[in-house]
């Protein structure tokens, strides 16, 4: 009953009496976030959407090295947020505060913030540990989550200057 969906471009497995009720890629046709957009108008139309890890059995290189993640998102990371300024600097304070603030914090301000701060850093590590996907992936990587945040919020303001500048992707 969520309105919550997935879209993965790797992969997504579909009903195609859902993708017929939900107009099929026509829908989405010329969209760079086609795969995501699948996902949400699959659960427009009616059709159930959940994702499975599916650890070792299959696997997909989708970029190689830094650059290639940073051009790999390029495209793709203003389209997320509907090409909308305000909701684009929305979503990099939201996911700074929650990500990259308290890691400051510790370090910042009034002894009770820095045990605030903590707090948070221990539950986010918590949380996140009890969701990894494999045991093959060590909760060691997630201390590295502050640093992917600032990755990412670097990666987001260089797709929307880029689309700015050049008038579209």
């Amino acid at each position: 009953r969520s309105s919550e969906f997935v879209g993965v471009g790797a992969f997504n497995l579909i009903r195609r009496s859902v993708y017929e009720r939900a107009g099929g890629h026509a829908a989405i046709r010329m969209d760079v976030t086609d795969d995501l957009k699948l996902g949400k108008i699959m659960k427009q139309a009616g059709g159930r959407s959940c994702m499975v890890h599916s650890r070792s059995e299959v696997a997909v290189r989708w970029v190689t090295g830094l650059k290639g993640l940073i051009y790999g998102l390029e495209k793709n990371a203003y389209a997320g947020l509907d090409y909308h300024p305000l909701k684009t600097i929305g979503a990099l304070f939201g996911m700074n505060l929650v990500t990259v603030w308290p890691v400051f914090g510790l370090f910042l301000g009034e002894p009770l913030t820095r045990i605030a701060c903590c707090a948070i850093l221990v539950m986010m590590l918590w949380l996140a540990a009890g969701s990894r996907p494999s045991k093959e992936c060590s909760p060691g990587y997630l201390t590295a989550l502050p640093l992917g945040s600032l990755l990412l919020t670097f990666i987001i303001i260089r797709s929307a200057l880029l689309a700015h500048r050049r008038g579209g992707i």
